[in-house]
């Protein structure tokens, strides 16, 4: 049964916009944010979190236009290569999906859930009651639980400002409505990969064997940060 959530995660897609993290932290004193942090726990507590889902929509769209190209439609090896490729990325996309919603629904417990594919978004952004969320068999729901002046917030996958003392490593972070950054002492960040010496070597010189957190240690994880904070 899906859990009512309002906190979204873009789990792949890389998300670039809002303001630094040092134009809006800074802003604040420490003790500042501190009292900002309990107000955001207490949010994401009330409201939930919604796990926003890669769709690779870009990446199947573009095989489905090729797939109608005449250069397409003279090459029967090119056009099933092609149709494999597209049948294997709609697999990947939706197993990688369930997986993500199995792994939110099982392990983390410090608020509601709720999911969203990537795409979807910009709806939720300019319109919080927007029916577009997914049930847990990826069906879209009849409605939203929300109202249009609720305040959202994203857990997305993409780059951590350099100032935030991450030095631009790539991971799961927590923003606002706005897009725009939490601040520490929020936990807000969590790197994507395997933090060991083997995984970094990997990543280097034979990036088929870099492996990333599997979506139950990312739930736990931030269901662990939440709730300890």
């Amino acid at each position: 049964m899906i859990r009512l959530a309002f906190i979204a995660i873009v789990i792949f897609g890389i998300f670039t916009e809002g303001n630094t993290q040092s134009e809006i932290c800074n802003e604040w004193t420490l003790e500042e944010r501190r009292e900002l942090a309990v107000k955001w726990i207490d949010a994401i507590a009330e409201k939930g979190l919604v796990v926003v889902m890669e769709s690779n929509s870009r990446q199947i769209n573009y095989l489905e236009s090729q797939l109608k190209t005449a250069k397409i439609e003279k090459s029967e090896r090119r056009k099933k290569r092609t149709q494999k490729q597209l049948e294997e990325l709609r697999t990947t996309t939706r197993e990688k999906a369930e997986e993500t919603i199995e792994a939110f629904n099982k392990y983390f417990e410090f608020s509601d859930v709720y999911f969203l594919w990537d795409y979807n978004i910009r709806d939720v952004i300019q319109q919080s009651d927007a029916a577009v969320f997914l049930a847990d068999d990826l069906t879209y729901m009849d409605s939203s639980p929300f109202d249009a002046t609720d305040e959202v917030y994203f857990l997305i996958r993409g780059r951590a400002d350099r100032s935030s003392g991450r030095s631009g490593m790539e991971g799961f972070l927590i923003r606002n409505k706005e897009l725009n950054p939490l601040c520490t002492p929020f936990p807000f960040f969590l790197a994507r990969n395997q933090n060991n010496f083997f995984n970094a070597i990997f990543s280097i010189f034979s990036p088929e064997l870099y492996t990333e957190r599997p979506m139950n240690q990312v739930a736990d994880r931030f269901n662990s940060r939440l709730k300890g904070f």
